[in-house]
């Protein structure tokens, strides 16, 4: 009894708990969640019903007791009426259970109805969440799991927070409802009821305990088989080129095993309450008949349509009593899944405005970084006391090894991280006072990593300038050489796959670009934009670039040459600081580090001004 007591507190310890966090979803549908319990009334109502019928055909026509009479039926009428009565009992017979299953389906109806609106706003709200969390949180998220708790929690928390809420204060108001009238016909029979209920109670306490602690392990063991699954799947070209298949297949099996044995280590269980809870109520049953023909032929005050009654609303005590437990262990799976979502929801977002932040007007154009200081996570600096200005209009090669720092120096100007010390000035105005939506509104970034959407070419380079009209995009295809767009049968309506797999990965940077520079912002950032390109279309580039960025502060990171015939000067970094600043021939012949990045640079005299 006191395990009982504990797991009933523990489940009401989780229903708040869900509530707390999850309640305003309630509230919001509150209107279709009241008419369906108002629906629940009715088929409640209606399946206690259905066992009287048969009660009044056996007590009124087939074995009448003298003596006793049948409510709401004139004494006599069945014996003077018996085909009326016998009509009337066999309608009420058919009526109640269609009634208590239109009330079923019209209570299922609202309750799914607010349980997907509950679905479409948390999951909006989490994945709203999602892209306001910086990209230090997605870089030490695993992919798989996030999605995960998008399309498999949130389904498991809306049916606790809407139909099986609904169902389980159904089945116990059913469950009461039962052992009153029990309670009414014979207490004796109902004390013997309420112990097999008390029993079937404690068995789903026990199972339901264990069953939760599984399925919360389980849910972690999906989250890694969808990252392993989602992981393996993008790099499939990568596992065909090295022949490594059946390695990736067995380690998506050993996750896949571990998963299936959590699934039936659950599902065992399950099989396990479902069985005792058969067992105990057949020995109630067969107990409660035993009992009751006693009475019966003892000449007791209960009738052959009472025990009948009795014996049906025990009987049917079984499937409300199996709902409840199940329901009970939805409600743990439920919790556990909720407090996966609310992981993510309760992180704060680190890219937020001040509170006197403002929007950034026009800018020039000018950045300036002084004493800029940073690290990833507490450790070794990734900037090293960064000291640098651009002009407005200039353009800055951003140059050195691996690791040195460039990237992050970008990241920082677009504010997906802050400085750890020292500040970032646009236009002489530190960044920091801006929102960050108008700052980045102003910045125009091509990322070394090219993705592109599922989408039309027209719609993948208006994510980037949605005003763009389909003249700019051709010109800004063009300009990058991207000709292949135009023999598409479809042109700028051809379809791409998912991270425009059906195009090349020169193919891909070109679109990429172009979708940049369609965007004319002040100040233009080109991080490696000749990654994958052919020799050919980078020569188009670099020709372009002057022009395109003419009067537009341009920041490009480069290992590539060519690329240093497009800017006005060099700054070349080396462990996080700047090592040197200045033209590409003066680094070259001054700076060891920096003539061993670029041995060789043939420029031709009119193609680039530095010197």
């Amino acid at each position: 009894m006191q395990r009982l007591t504990l797991a009933a507190r523990r489940r009401l310890g989780e229903l708040r708990y869900l509530h707390r966090h999850f309640g305003e979803l309630i509230y919001d549908e509150r209107r279709r969640l009241a008419l369906a319990f108002a629906a629940l009334a009715g088929e409640v109502t209606f399946q206690l019903l259905s066992p009287f019928p048969i009660k009044y055909i056996f007590d009124g026509l087939l074995m009448p007791s003298a003596g006793k009479s049948l409510y709401g039926v004139p004494d006599g009428y069945a014996q003077e009426h018996p085909y009326a009565f016998l009509g009337w009992a066999c309608g009420a017979l058919l009526i109640f259970p269609v009634l208590a299953a239109l009330f079923s389906s019209a209570r299922t109806v609202w309750s799914a109805t607010a349980g997907q609106r509950m679905v479409m706003k948390l999951r909006k709200r989490l994945y709203s969440h999602l892209h306001y969390l910086s990209l230090r949180f997605h870089k030490e998220s695993r992919l798989g799991d996030l999605i995960l708790r998008i399309t498999g929690d949130i389904p498991m928390l809306r049916d606790v927070l809407s139909e099986s809420l609904i169902d389980l204060v159904g089945r116990l108001v059913a469950v009461l409802a039962a052992i009153s009238v029990l309670a009414v016909l014979d207490p004796f029979l109902a004390l013997v009821s309420v112990a097999v209920l008390i029993t079937v109670a404690a068995l789903s306490a026990l199972f339901t305990r264990r069953i939760a602690k599984v399925a919360k392990k389980q849910r972690r063991h999906e989250g890694i088989l969808a990252y392993t699954a989602g992981e393996t799947l993008t790099a499939v070209a990568q596992v065909k080129a090295l022949g490594r298949e059946e390695e990736v297949v067995q380690r998506f099996a050993k996750q896949n095993r571990t998963s299936l044995r959590g699934g039936l280590k659950a599902t065992r269980l399950q099989a396990a309450l479902s069985r005792w809870v058969e067992s105990v109520f057949a020995i109630g049953v067969a107990t409660i008949v035993l009992v009751g023909v006693g009475r019966i032929l003892s000449g007791g005050d209960l009738t052959p349509g009472d025990l009948l009654v009795f014996t049906a609303l025990v009987r049917n005590l079984n499937k409300p009593l199996r709902k409840i437990s199940r329901i009970s262990g939805r409600i743990g799976k439920a919790a556990a899944c909720g407090e996966r979502i609310l992981e993510v929801l309760n992180i704060e977002p680190e890219e937020v405005d001040r509170p006197d932040a403002r929007p950034a007007p026009a800018l020039e154009g000018a950045i300036a970084l002084e004493g800029v200081h940073f690290s990833y996570d507490g450790a070794g600096p990734a900037l090293d006391g960064i000291d640098l200005k651009l002009a407005p209009g200039e353009r800055v090669a951003l140059v050195g090894r691996n690791g040195a720092g460039k990237t992050t120096l970008m990241y920082l100007l677009l504010r997906f991280y802050e400085p750890t010390s020292g500040s970032v000035l646009l236009d002489g105005v530190e960044a920091r006072r801006y929102t960050l939506r108008s700052v980045r509104d102003q910045i125009s970034v091509a990322l070394q990593g090219t993705y592109l959407f599922g989408s039309t070419i027209r719609d993948n380079l208006r994510f980037s300038a949605p005003e763009a009209d389909d003249d700019a995009l051709l010109a800004a295809l063009d300009t990058v050489g991207a000709n292949f767009v135009r023999r598409f049968p479809a042109g700028l309506d051809t379809d791409l796959a998912e991270g425009g797999e059906n195009l090349s990965g020169g193919e891909r940077r070109k679109l990429a670009l172009a979708g940049t520079l369609l965007r004319r912002t002040p100040i233009l950032i080109l991080d490696e934009p000749t990654t994958h390109i052919d020799s050919a279309s980078r020569d188009d580039i670099v020709r372009n670039l002057s022009r395109i960025t003419a009067g537009r502060t341009t920041l490009v990171i480069t290992h590539d040459p060519a690329m240093l015939r497009c800017v006005d000067r060099v700054i070349y970094l080396e462990d996080g600081r700047v090592a040197a600043d200045g033209g590409h021939r003066e680094l070259q012949d001054n700076v060891l580090g920096y003539r061993a990045l670029f041995p060789v640079v043939t420029l031709q005299p009119e193609e680039g001004p530095i010197s």
